[in-house]
C-alpha cells in the first residue's frame, strides 16, 4: 500500500542572512547586475537598490521589496523554476555600461550595434565587444531596445517609458561569446530554444507530494502550467550513480550554469522515482556480539560523532557507547550559538556563512540515533537550498560534507517528506561528483576543488536499488532488522535454533519495561525474571511490552514465522569517510 502525503515544499534557503539573496549564473550587486564571473562587466542602475526587505519567502519563492527610484528596480522575485532572476522597475528601465566599445543587442530576427533600435521582442541578448559571456533579458511583452552613449558611458534603455518585470539570466553559463555577426547569429538560433521555454507564462507552483513504496519513494511536485525549470541536481545525479528517474517529460539540457545543466518540464507536474531503503523505527536488533570500539567522542568532531551515531543505531551496544552518546549531545547543546536573522526574523544555530553546518548535521545524525527527536535536522531543513538541493555553506568543503551528512540523517527519518529530502541532498552530492567533468564537457572553468563524499558507500546503500545491493549494505540490511527495541534498552541476542533469546539487565530506575516492535506476529515466550508480556497492535506494526519482575537479568525466547527474514548477525558499523 503507497501512502500519499500532501506537504510544503522549499525552505528559508538562500534567503537567510542575505541583503541581496543571489541565484546560480547572475550576480545582482546594489548598483547593478552582471553575469556570475570576476571578469564580466556590469549593467549599472541608474540609482542603487536601498532598503531591500522581504516581503514574501514561501515554497523556496520570495520577493523582495525596495524603494522606487527612475530607471532602477524597486523590487526582486527569486524562484527556483525559472533560472535567472527578475527585477521590477517601477518609473522606467536604464542600464549604464562602462565599457570601452559599444555592445551588441541581438534578438530571434537580428543583431544591431548603437545608436540602432532592435525590433521589438520579448527577448533580447547584450553582447559585449570583448567576447564576454552574454546576458539575456525577457520581457512580459514584446519590447524596442537601444544602446546610445560614448565610450565608457554607454547606457541601455527601453524605446517606450517602461513599467514592469524583465527578468535576467545567463542565457550560456560564464562561456565566453565572440562578438561578430558569425557567432551572434549562431548564438541567437541556439538559444532559441531557451527562449522559447522562458517566453512561456511562469508556472506557478501548487504543492508537494510524496508516494513510498518498498525501496523507491515517489516526488511530485506539481505546477498549475508546464515550463517549470528541472533543478540541476537531477540532470547530474545518474552520472554519479544515483539513479533517480524523472517519470514526467522534459525538454533537453537548454542551459549549461557552473552549478549543473537546466531542462524544463513537459507537463504540470515534475515526478521523480528516488531508490531510498526505509530504516524502522527503534534499534536494531542482531544476532551476536561485536567490538563497541567508541567508548568515547567529542562533540565537536565531526568524524567521530558520525560514527557514534552509526553504532548507536545498532541494538546491543554497551554502557560506555550510551554514555558517550550522552555526552557527546550535552556538551554541543551547550555549546550550540544561536544567530538571529533580521532578513527572515528566524534564529539560526548556524552563521550566514554556514560555516559548522557539517557539524551541525553530523549532530543531527547521532540525535536521530539516539531517538531524541529532529530538532538539528529542522535547523538544516532552514538552510537547504531548493535551487541546487545541498546544504548551503560558503566553503565547498563545508557544503559537500554537510549535504551528504545531511541525506543519510533525513533518510533515518521516520517522515515521507524528510525521507524526500535526504533523497534529494543524495541526488546533491551524487551531482557533485562529476561536476568537474560536466563543466570540462561543456567547456566551462573547472575548478581544482577536491571532491569530498562522506559516507558515500553507505549512501550508496541507502539510497541504491534494494535489488542491486553495493558492498555495504550488509550494515544496511541490519538496520532494517524485522525486530526493533524503543527506548533504547541494551538488548543482547543469542540464536539457538529456530529460537532467539533475548537478554538485557534491568536495573532500579530503569525504563520499566522492554518494547519491542514488529511488522507481523511473533512469539515471545517469558524464560527469566519476566513479570508479563503485553501484546498491542498499532496501525501495521505489532508492538509487545516485556515487564520485568525486578532488577536483574530478564531473559526471554522470540520465534519469527517460518516464511519471515530471520534476525541479521552483527556487523561493524563504517568508518567515517569522505
Amino acid at each position: 500500500m503507497m501512502a500519499l502525503v500532501g506537504v510544503s515544499y522549499g525552505s528559508l534557503g538562500r534567503f537567510m542572512f542575505a541583503s541581496i539573496p543571489q541565484v546560480p549564473g547572475i550576480q545582482l550587486m546594489p548598483d547593478g547586475v552582471r553575469v556570475a564571473h570576476t571578469t564580466a562587466d556590469t549593467l549599472f542602475f541608474s540609482s542603487p537598490v536601498r532598503d531591500l526587505r522581504a516581503k514574501r519567502i514561501e515554497n523556496g519563492e520570495a520577493v523582495f521589496q525596495g524603494l522606487d527610484y527612475v530607471f532602477s528596480p524597486g523590487a526582486v522575485r527569486y524562484s527556483p523554476w525559472r533560472p535567472g532572476v527578475e527585477l521590477y522597475f517601477p518609473l522606467g528601465l536604464r542600464f549604464t555600461m562602462r565599457t570601452d566599445l559599444g555592445p551588441f543587442l541581438t534578438w530571434g530576427e537580428g543583431s544591431v550595434g548603437v545608436d540602432v533600435p532592435t525590433a521589438p521582442s520579448r527577448w533580447h541578448l547584450l553582447n559585449f565587444r570583448d567576447g564576454q559571456a552574454p546576458l539575456m533579458l525577457i520581457f512580459d511583452e514584446p519590447e524596442q531596445l537601444m544602446i546610445t552613449g560614448e565610450s565608457g558611458g554607454w547606457v541601455l534603455s527601453t524605446g517606450r517609458s517602461f513599467k514592469g518585470w524583465v527578468r535576467i539570466l545567463a542565457p550560456v553559463g560564464p562561456k565566453r561569446v565572440a562578438a561578430n555577426v558569425s557567432s551572434l547569429g549562431m548564438l541567437a538560433k541556439e538559444i532559441s530554444p531557451l527562449a522559447e521555454e522562458l517566453t512561456r507564462p511562469m508556472p506557478t507552483f501548487v504543492n508537494f507530494e510524496t508516494r513510498s513504496d518498498s525501496g523507491f519513494l515517489t516526488a511530485i511536485w506539481n505546477f498549475d502550467g508546464v515550463g517549470a525549470a528541472i533543478p540541476s541536481a537531477l540532470m547530474l545525479c545518474r552520472a554519479g550513480g544515483y539513479d533517480a528517474k524523472i517519470q514526467t517529460g522534459v525538454t533537453r539540457s537548454l542551459l549549461d550554469l557552473v552549478e549543473g545543466p537546466i531542462a524544463f518540464s513537459r507537463e504540470p507536474r515534475i515526478v521523480v522515482r528516488f531508490p531510498v531503503r526505509r530504516i524502522p523505527i527503534g534499534d536494531a536488533l542482531m544476532v551476536g556480539k561485536f567490538e563497541n570500539r567508541i567508548s568515547s567522542a567529542s562533540g565537536f568532531d565531526t568524524p567521530s560523532v558520525v560514527e557514534l551515531a552509526l553504532s548507536r543505531l545498532m541494538g546491543g551496544r554497551d554502557a560506555l557507547t550510551l554514555d558517550a552518546v550522552a555526552t557527546s549531545l550535552g556538551e554541543f547543546r551547550r555549546a550550540l550559538p544561536s544567530y538571529p536573522d533580521a532578513v527572515t526574523g528566524k534564529s539560526s544555530a548556524l552563521p550566514g556563512n554556514g560555516n559548522g553546518a557539517d557539524l551541525l548535521a553530523a549532530q543531527a545524525l547521532l540525535q536521530l540515533s539516539s531517538g531524541q527527536g529532529s530538532e538539528y535536522l529542522g535547523q538544516l531543513n532552514d538552510r537547504w537550498d531548493p535551487w541546487t538541493w545541498q546544504i548551503l555553506a560558503e566553503r565547498p568543503d563545508v557544503r559537500s560534507r554537510a549535504t551528504g551528512l545531511y541525506a543519510v540523517g533525513a533518510a533515518l527519518a521516520g517522515d515521507t517528506t524528510m525521507r524526500a529530502r535526504g533523497a534529494m541532498a543524495h541526488a546533491a552530492s551524487s551531482a557533485e561528483f562529476v561536476r568537474q567533468d560536466y563543466l570540462k564537457r561543456r567547456g566551462l572553468a573547472a575548478g581544482d576543488e577536491r571532491v569530498i563524499q562522506p559516507l558515500r558507500e553507505l549512501r550508496q546503500s541507502l539510497f541504491g536499488d534494494v535489488t542491486i545491493a553495493p558492498n555495504r549494505a550488509d550494515f544496511v540490511t541490519a538496520l532494517t532488522s524485522p525486530v526493533r527495541v524503543v527506548g533504547g534498552l541494551n538488548v543482547s541476542v543469542e540464536q539457538a535454533g529456530d529460537v532467539y533469546l533475548l537478554s538485557w539487565e534491568h536495573r532500579d530506575g530503569d525504563q520499566a519495561s522492554l518494547s519491542l516492535v514488529t511488522e507481523f506476529p511473533i512469539e515471545v515466550e517469558a524464560r527469566d525474571n519476566v513479570s508479563s508480556i503485553v501484546p498491542d497492535v498499532f496501525l501495521a506494526e505489532t508492538r509487545l511490552k516485556v515487564v520485568p519482575k525486578g532488577p536483574g537479568v530478564c531473559r526471554v525466547a522470540l520465534r519469527l514465522p517460518g516464511w519471515a527474514r530471520g534476525l541479521p548477525e552483527a556487523v561493524e558499523a563504517p568508518r567515517y569517510s569522505e
